[in-house]
C-alpha cells in the first residue's frame, strides 16, 4: 500500500511495550506500557519528555502514578 508520506521506517527502539503513537506538536508521543510512562519523542528518536511513573500502590489497592498506560 502506498503512503502519502513515502515508507515507513523505525522511530526509536527499546521502548518495553510500545502501544500507540500519536504526532503532535513536533514530537511522537507513545505509550510504553511496560515501562509504566509515556514518552516524546523528537523526529530522531531522541527522548525529549517523559511523562509519568508508576510510584506503587496505594492504601485503597489503587495505583499511584501510571500503571500500564495503553492507546485507545
Amino acid at each position: 500500500m502506498p503512503l502519502p508520506s513515502g515508507r515507513v521506517g523505525i522511530v526509536a527502539e527499546s521502548l518495553p511495550g510500545a502501544d500507540g503513537l500519536r504526532h503532535h506538536a513536533g514530537l511522537f508521543w507513545i505509550a510504553a506500557n511496560q515501562a509504566d510512562v509515556v514518552v516524546g519523542l523528537d523526529e530522531s528518536g531522541r527522548q525529549a519528555v517523559r511523562a509519568g511513573e508508576f510510584l506503587g500502590i496505594a492504601d485503597d489497592d489503587s495505583p499511584l502514578g501510571l500503571l500500564f498506560p495503553a492507546s485507545e
